[in-house]
């Protein structure tokens, strides 16, 4: 599997608020595929989910986001959630506050 065609599957999965689907092909990735970026498809696919998922899929990327990655990945991915909090603006699915409220305290931005 290619990042690209985790990424497209996933923007799917996504669109389809299928959290469950989502979860388990996460958990199918191969721990030791160095052709696959993490970092990379865990930025996309957030990005996708602030603009177009549910308040459900995010939460469950900030989970991941602890769970997933050490130290030096989560200071490179850090600033995701700053830009995060502008692309949720377009989502209609969630309200307009809701990010700045409840997520960035998390993050402790």
């Amino acid at each position: 599997m290619t990042t690209k065609i985790i990424i497209k599957a996933g923007k799917h999965l996504i669109r389809l608020n299928d959290i469950i689907t989502l979860e388990e092909s996460c958990k199918n990735l191969p721990e030791t595929d160095y052709q696959l970026s993490k970092t990379h498809i865990y930025q996309k696919l957030f990005l996708h989910a602030c603009k177009y998922g549910t308040t459900e899929i995010i939460i469950w990327f900030i989970q991941l986001y602890y769970e997933l990655f050490g130290d030096i990945q989560r200071i490179a991915l850090r600033q995701l959630f700053i830009y995060g909090k502008h692309v949720s603006l377009k989502n209609r699915m969630i309200e307009t506050n809701w990010y700045k409220e409840y997520i960035l305290p998390i993050m402790r931005i």
